[in-house]
């Protein structure tokens, strides 16, 4: 585990003056602390009419003699202000570091969804989509909250202890140095016992929660299949052995953040009470109630701090992984970007497109090779049967896979080069499988989070063409999961919806005859394949479609 690393990456990757804000608040509230554990001892002496004991040092004297010759009135008032103004000052901090690292801590999430969003499909064609949500949700939020906030909380604990140590060591020297060593030995003698236990935790904690969302999305999925043969014990009991896993993961972690605290308070209670069994006869401890009462409240104070830092490496320890995770997938984020410098491209502009000795070679070696070009107003469609290449060719075009060899070039009428890039965009894609969001209609097909009037017209109309007028007025009807509020033929027309509201002159079509009726075919044909303004790109295995593509590609 290397704190370097996670130091660097929370602490130096920017400047944030918000961190420094939160710094300087921690060492306020940790000065008024140490001044609420010094209020005791003049507190007490006056309660009890105590003569003060003389210290070692001069300062400590003079303080003393100040505080007692102020009236018993002030000096209370004073004493229980400022236990009264560290009370409030701790409870901002807390406040203050938990907006800090939930803010920052989500954002975190956010990037890391950017980073997979951007991803190409072979990408999400190796990777197990579960995994990309638990890298999301579940181990965000345990380096949020098993990292992140437990290096404030660390922080926020480590400098009053310091504070109050150093107070401590001015009062009595010898005493302070011996309560510190026994309290560090039995922290470093848990921990070194554990050690190798903790580690294991921190290894096993992401695999558990993977194999419980893994779990989860595969008896989901089929869900028709294990009512219909009756599987349910089945996928019960793998759920079952995941839960269990997590659950003794989230046992473990407890006991072993815990138990040193119990330890420590039993010492300490120990100590007082063999210390006044033995001094009973031999002092008069009532004239050393002062100094008693400081460190029994410096040790109250300090105790749970110690406690709370011991929590945080472990936590933090059992974390780690989360944040090895995150930090790899940051760190792989960035990807090669094409730059151009060539002209800009227009869709309602003449233009020729050419694939040249474009290779794209899958992970078990399947290659497909294209030497393709088309120019705008060309109708073409792919023909072939499945897995001939057909959509390994439409997902090359549109930028989805990058090819390996090879060059792909936009020109316009004259041969000079126009931007690709710009021409990606300038796609209206439909892929072969209909996927919908849990939203509106509005929103399923503009994608947007709110459209102007003209969109709205657009939408009305484009609604119109495929016969589902009267989703008109139901343009805010959240249509479920994937639509399951809606039947299959809107299901698909929805989508064609989607498609044209882009209102681009390059439609690029998927395997079209496999999602889409004879119905919502026939509008296809009507309202797309029909239309002579637009350059059509569409793969099928349905020889009917061919007739009206002005150029067939086989393969």
């Amino acid at each position: 585990m290397s704190f370097k690393l996670l130091i660097k990456f929370l602490f130096f990757n920017n400047f944030s003056f918000m961190r420094l804000l939160l710094i300087a608040l921690i060492i306020i509230s940790s000065i008024i602390e140490v001044f609420s554990v010094y209020a005791i001892y003049p507190l007490v002496s006056v309660l009890f009419d105590i003569n003060t004991i003389n210290f070692d040092n001069k300062y400590l004297n003079e303080l003393n003699s100040f505080l007692t010759s102020i009236p018993k009135i002030y000096l209370i008032t004073i004493s229980f202000s400022l236990l009264i103004l560290n009370s409030f000052l701790l409870f901002i901090t807390q406040l203050f570091i938990y907006k800090y690292v939930y803010h920052n801590g989500y954002e975190i999430s956010k990037s890391l969804f950017t980073i997979y969003i951007r991803k190409d499909l072979i990408y999400f064609a190796k990777k197990d989509k579960s995994e990309l949500v638990k890298n999301i949700i579940n181990e965000c939020q345990r380096f949020i909250d098993g990292i992140m906030l437990q290096i404030y909380q660390a922080i926020s604990k480590f400098i009053p202890i310091i504070f109050v140590i150093s107070l401590l060591l001015l009062i009595d020297f010898t005493i302070s140095i011996f309560s510190i060593v026994i309290l560090s030995l039995i922290y470093l003698i848990y921990f070194f016992i554990f050690k190798k236990k903790i580690r294991k935790i921190s290894r096993d904690s992401s695999k558990y929660l993977a194999n419980m969302h893994r779990s989860l999305n595969e008896a989901f999925n089929l869900v028709d299949i294990i009512k219909i043969d009756e599987k349910y014990d089945f996928f019960i009991k793998r759920l079952n052995q995941s839960i269990n896993d997590f659950k003794n993961y989230n046992f473990m972690t407890t006991i072993f953040s815990m138990s040193p605290k119990y330890f420590v308070e039993i010492l300490i209670f120990l100590f007082f009470l063999f210390f006044f069994i033995f001094s009973y006869e031999s002092y008069n401890l009532i004239n050393y109630l002062p100094i008693l009462s400081i460190y029994f409240y410096g040790m109250v104070r300090i105790l749970p701090h110690i406690q709370s830092i011991f929590h945080s490496y472990s936590t933090i320890s059992v974390n780690y992984n989360a944040f090895s995770i995150i930090s790899d997938q940051i760190n792989s984020g960035s990807e090669y970007v094409i730059k151009s410098d060539c002209k800009i491209f227009d869709n309602n502009q003449q233009f020729t497109v050419t694939l040249q000795n474009v290779e794209f070679v899958y992970d078990n070696k399947k290659k497909f090779k294209f030497n393709v070009n088309f120019k705008k107003g060309d109708n073409i469609a792919l023909f072939g049967e499945s897995g001939s290449g057909k959509s390994t060719f439409i997902k090359v075009l549109t930028g989805l896979l990058n090819p390996k060899k090879g060059k792909i070039e936009v020109t316009d009428n004259i041969g000079n080069k126009l931007n690709y890039i710009d021409f990606k965009n300038s796609i209206s894609y439909m892929p072969q499988n209909i996927n919908l969001i849990n939203d509106n209609i509005e929103k399923n097909i503009s994608l947007q989070e709110s459209i102007s009037k003209q969109e709205k017209k657009m939408i009305f109309t484009i609604l119109k063409k495929f016969n589902l007028s009267d989703f008109k007025y139901k343009l805010s009807k959240t249509i479920g999961d994937n639509g399951n509020n809606l039947s299959g033929g809107q299901r698909q027309r929805l989508a064609l919806s989607r498609m044209l509201f882009k209102n681009s002159n390059i439609l690029v079509l998927d395997e079209i005859d496999t999602y889409l009726d004879r119905d919502n075919i026939n509008l296809l044909i009507k309202y797309i394949l029909k239309d002579k303004s637009k350059t059509i790109i569409f793969s099928t295995h349905n020889k009917s479609l061919l007739k009206y593509a002005n150029k067939v590609i086989r393969f």
